[in-house]
């Protein structure tokens, strides 16, 4: 299974503790290190807006082969995960992660399955326990 991943959104949208990571990206990588090795028919495609951020550096990176991380650059990351649902051969085997509507019909419409942010919370909370940044809640 492949979980194509709105990277922004999840960072802005979830309640992860990742959230709060002056690093959030590597944060969030470490983790989805983390389920791809219990379970490695799980696959994780990050696509983030734009150009990667001044931080991140391929060389320092944590890195997994079940794991992609793609920058944008010129293209919105919704433009570039809607390109993947629409090549997709096993649209069964592909679920974008977003609370996005606008890219949750796209999907829908090329019927990729979707989950929300918390949906996806809910999925790493059950095998890997509570993750959340407990401040405020």
């Amino acid at each position: 299974m492949r979980y194509l991943i709105d990277g922004y959104n999840l960072l802005h949208s979830t309640r992860l503790a990742i959230s709060q990571s002056p690093q959030p990206i590597y944060e969030l990588i470490e983790l989805l290190i983390t389920i791809t090795q219990s379970d490695p028919k799980k696959k994780f495609t990050l696509v983030f807006d734009g150009y990667s951020p001044k931080y991140y550096d391929y060389k320092t990176m944590p890195t997994h082969g079940n794991i992609k991380i793609i920058f944008s650059m010129d293209e919105s990351a919704d433009d570039n995960i809607i390109h993947r649902c629409e090549l997709a051969k096993n649209k069964n085997e592909l679920t974008v992660i977003t609370n996005d509507r606008s890219l949750q019909m796209h999907a829908k419409s090329h019927n990729v399955p979707i989950w929300t942010i918390r949906e996806f919370e809910h999925f790493i909370e059950k095998k890997w326990g509570d993750l959340h940044d407990n401040e405020g809640f």
